[in-house]
């Protein structure tokens, strides 16, 4: 396609190697091509947007042009000098918008939608730095309406974003909680579309032309126009439905006066809007209950001792549906080795360290791992499990995502529809997000804006691997324990193949400890779960073993270090776990044979 053989296109003078147009007053003087083409050979020439519905979106950041080429249709391209590109629509919505957002504080930048009042270097021309702007897309200019444009650009832009904050504000207008109002309930999803976990389609006041510029965000309680650029929560909802304000009146600070009240009355009426100050056994007049169902269900002792057992699972008596499991460990602990071994065997339904499974599909984030490591870890335990069928719903995100990027998360909430996935895996998971681990504010606000929006609103499992301090206990504040449901401790013994899984905190209540051992094959790893009483008899052995070996180190008077000890066993060819070696220093000290003081055991004199 060629831009000058299109009668729709307008034109501005361009000094060369700029971006500024040479006249005054150039947005008013649109030039034909016949008009310019002679200026072209020694000059750049700018293409003004507006004239002939024309709009370029101008991506500056691969995130901007990833949601053009998903979301709208094939159209003329044109790479910048600069390395972004320009993506020519015919649109009747010609405004010129920035898209930036800001997030903590800090203002992201993605690029520009150029519309009336404003002009793009055209291919041909060179940019400042010496590089020529590019065609690489030659294909008709594609017509869109501006609710597809407006669905495109979306998530980059700062409105929608202050719309979604000022909805959260609502309730500190009117100076009460509005928390029991539901914005889906009060417009209903009839009729609407769902994209990831928003809903979009007709507005159900003023309609729509492209039947797409009314959307619903269940999570955050909002909606959206995008004809009239307004939207909040569910009291400006009510407001628009009922007709007390227009849809281009929904914006936060227009709902005051006599049309609050009037919107608070309505609400109360007809949507069960409650205040605080209102007495509850006086409202319960206003209640109609109209079948027993309806009541609150309340439990009995009798209920819970006739309640059966819990059989549905992923990993039987070890990780449950729609709850959340921390596996920590030291490095070198085996815990991705194991939680890897884990998935595949959720996606293929075999057994899991004798632990029973239900098939389901699974998604391992990995971003600890190179994809060297992943293949032969793969591979290895492919073998070591026997398999003979290669295609199980397993899926690996490999080295990228932000569980703090709105953008990556909804991403993979399209993912996780898209392939059905029931479990998650991060490892790990402080490289999925740029969090305090010491704020217990951070790890809630993780905890309440991403692990349990993904659980409620997709039924998935999430299981997310961390490390842990010197002294063993996992890193970071005390909340990461309180936010979830389940959490495993992981320690290798010593430096043998051998390890031992320790339940901490489990829904289901806490399991005992799981030992096992891993056979590292030339070809295959295999992942067995060991006797746990002969592993108990053993352990016990060891450790009398060794606290004789100790007893036995000690000259009279002398005093020693742990690392002195450790360091006489490596000399004497001795092989011992450090995790032994501390429960006997410790027995030793408790039954006062040894003393201890700053980091010195002697053996007590009798």
């Amino acid at each position: 396609m060629d831009l000058k053989n299109n009668p729709k296109i307008r034109y501005c003078k361009i000094k060369k190697k700029s971006k500024k147009p040479i006249e005054k007053d150039w947005t008013n003087k649109p030039y034909k091509w016949e008009e310019i083409e002679n200026v072209v050979p020694n000059e750049n020439y700018g293409v003004l947007c507006g004239y002939g519905d024309l709009i370029v979106i101008d991506a500056d950041t691969p995130e901007l042009q990833l949601a053009v080429d998903s979301t709208l249709p094939e159209t003329f391209k044109v790479k910048t000098g600069s390395g972004g590109t320009h993506n020519y629509f015919f649109c009747l919505d010609t405004t010129k918008r920035v898209l930036s957002t800001v997030e903590k504080g800090v203002e992201t930048h993605y690029g520009e939608v150029q519309g009336k009042g404003s002009q793009v270097v055209g291919p041909g021309s060179i940019h400042p730095n010496g590089n020529r702007y590019e065609v690489v897309n030659d294909a008709e200019i594609a017509n869109i309406s501006p609710e597809q444009l407006l669905m495109a650009i979306k998530p980059f832009m700062k409105e929608v974003q202050q719309i979604e904050e000022d909805s959260y504000k609502e309730s500190k207008d009117f100076g009460f909680p509005l928390d029991n109002l539901s914005v889906t309930s009060i417009w209903g999803l009839s009729g609407l579309k769902k994209r990831g976990n928003e809903y979009f389609g007709e507005h159900p006041v003023h309609g729509s032309d492209g039947g797409m510029n009314f959307w619903i965000n269940p999570l955050k309680n909002t909606w959206h126009c995008f004809r009239c650029g307004s939207g909040g929560g569910p009291l400006s909802a009510i407001a628009v439905k009922e007709g007390i304000i227009s849809c281009s009146e929904a914006r936060r600070g227009v709902l005051r006066g006599a049309k609050a009240r009037q919107a608070i009355q309505v609400a109360k009426e007809k949507y069960g809007l409650v205040e605080p100050e209102e007495n509850p056994i006086e409202e319960k007049q206003k209640i109609e209950v109209s079948t027993k169902e309806d009541a609150l269900p309340l439990w009995t002792f009798k209920d819970f001792e006739n309640l059966k057992e819990d059989k549905n699972y992923l990993v039987e008596k070890v990780i449950y549906p729609k709850t959340v499991t921390m596996l920590y460990s030291p490095p070198g602990q085996f815990k991705s080795l194991l939680a890897l071994s884990l998935a595949m065997s959720v996606a293929k339904g075999k057994e899991w360290m004798k632990f029973k499974t239900k098939k389901n599909n699974v998604l391992y984030c990995d971003k600890e791992n190179n994809d060297q490591t992943l293949k032969s870890r793969l591979a290895m335990l492919y073998y070591g499990f026997d398999w003979k069928r290669k295609n199980f719903p397993m899926f690996i995100l490999r080295r990228q995502g932000d569980l703090l990027d709105n953008r990556f998360m909804l991403k993979l909430r399209q993912v996780i529809l898209d392939k059905k996935i029931k479990l998650i895996i991060f490892d790990t998971l402080h490289r999925f997000a740029d969090y305090d681990e010491n704020a217990s504010d951070d790890i809630n606000r993780l905890y309440t804006q991403v692990f349990q929006p993904l659980v409620e609103t997709f039924g998935v499992s999430i299981i997310f691997l961390h490390h842990t301090r010197k002294d063993g206990g996992y890193r970071g504040s005390g909340d990461f324990l309180g936010m979830v449901d389940t959490s495993y401790a992981v320690y290798r013994t010593g430096k043998t193949p051998k390890f031992q899984i320790i339940n901490e905190k489990a829904r289901g209540g806490e399991i005992e400890n799981v030992y096992g051992e891993i056979d590292f094959g030339e070809k295959f790893i295999r992942i067995n779960r060991l006797n746990e009483t002969v592993e108990k008899e053993k352990s016990l052995s060891k450790l009398k073993e060794m606290t004789e070996k100790v007893k036995e180190m000690f000259e009279p008077g002398e005093e020693l270090r742990r690392k002195d000890i450790e360091a006489r066993f490596d000399m004497d060819n001795y092989e011992f776990s450090l995790s032994t070696l501390k429960r006997s220093l410790a027995w030793l000290v408790k039954i006062n044979w040894l003393d201890f003081d700053k980091g010195l055991y002697k053996v007590v004199m009798r």
